[in-house]
């Protein structure tokens, strides 16, 4: 999954003694941290680790192990060790970087919300530990709501995330609770929340298109893609919005209102002769009862076209194995296909000759 964090930036402070007494690795010390600083701009996770690593080492030196400076310099090289994904490297950094702030401020202190949300996103992202990454998104939101404002941004942010991990491990109604309570607050931010908000409503979305709420779904689907298609139209989380979209029209029987986004993901996703050509929305074949009764398994392929909208054509069975019962439920399945059309010249145009496999197994 794609991620949304606040940006934690850190400064630096260093007394006139400091400078007097330890020169050499303080000069040590502006030299790593100025290469840390310019790896922030290379996109280079790699090379960030490496800055941020050497910064920390040389931070340690000049400040020792009490210091603010060294405790921030310690989380930024526990951020780029996840993000290089060297997980030992990064559970050790994160875990001094923990040692040094609860040391200097506290274990309740409003400076270690900043520690949680980096420990959440390493157990998510680079350990795959989801109860853990809940664990710590939890003790950040606790401290968010003593030390930040009432419905502040950052809380948005978080009820978000914890939603995210609540609707993967299927605990449907805590996530939909933590994302209405993330709309809510992420509303009252205006655009420095829009991303934030889209992503939510995104999720939403998903929420309510899983549980049959298929106006709730598209209202919420509709807000996000309309910051998605502003920002990134041709981005991944855009077509998967208008994919979604496309689900929740088809199950409400508005094919027409589906077409737009049909022809949207196919707008932006250039022909590759080298891949099989998929539907976007796809409707598996009813198991016929005749074949069930006798236990009879095969296969058909179905050839087809699809038209400029994305609709499936004049469906027919080129191929088959066992009983001709399965030919007319894959060509009934095939007809409720939607296929992305493909573009010619900025155009939409109909592409003859797909074929899609349809698979008859019984369970057991």
């Amino acid at each position: 999954m794609f991620r949304f964090f606040l940006a934690l930036i850190f400064s630096l402070t260093m007394s006139t003694q400091i400078f007097a007494d330890r020169k050499e690795d303080i000069a040590a010390f502006k030299k790593a941290y100025s290469d840390y600083q310019a790896s922030l701009k290379s996109n280079n996770n790699t090379a960030l680790y490496v800055a941020a690593k050497k910064a920390y080492e040389a931070g340690l030196m000049a400040f020792g192990d009490t210091h603010t400076n060294t405790a921030n310099l310690a989380l930024n090289y526990a951020q780029a060790a996840n993000g290089a994904n060297k997980k030992d490297e990064a559970q050790q950094a994160i875990n001094t970087a923990e040692k040094l702030y609860k040391n200097i401020y506290g274990e309740d202190s409003r400076e270690m919300v900043d520690i949680y949300l980096e420990k959440a996103k390493a157990n998510l992202e680079v350990f795959e530990d989801r109860r853990a990454g809940k664990r710590y998104y939890n003790k950040a939101l606790k401290l968010t709501q003593k030390h930040y404002e009432k419905d502040s941004l950052l809380e948005g942010v978080i009820r978000s995330e914890i939603g995210e991990i609540l609707l993967y491990d299927a605990q449907a109604k805590e996530a939909i609770s933590h994302f209405r309570k993330a709309t809510k607050i992420l509303e009252k931010h205006g655009d420095i929340a829009k991303t934030y908000l889209a992503r939510t409503n995104f999720s939403t979305g998903k929420y309510y298109l899983a549980d049959k709420k298929h106006k709730k779904a598209t209202e919420a689907l509709n807000a996000s893609l309309a910051v998605y298609e502003e920002l990134a139209p041709s981005a991944q989380v855009t077509l998967a919005n208008h994919a979604i979209l496309i689900r929740a029209y088809e199950e409400q029987g508005l094919s027409e209102k589906a077409t737009e986004h049909c022809r949207a993901i196919g707008a932006a996703s250039p022909h590759d002769p080298n891949q099989d050509y998929k539907p976007v929305y796809f409707s598996n074949p009813i198991y016929p009862r005749s074949a069930q009764t006798a236990g009879s398994e095969g296969y058909t392929i179905v050839e087809l076209t699809v038209d400029s909208d994305g609709f499936v054509k004049d469906p027919r069975v080129v191929e088959s194995k066992g009983t001709t019962a399965f030919h007319k439920a894959s060509i009934e399945a095939a007809k409720k296909f939607r296929y992305a059309p493909r573009f010619e010249n900025g155009k939409a145009v109909a592409t003859e000759g797909v074929k899609y496999r349809f698979s008859f197994k019984l369970a057991g």
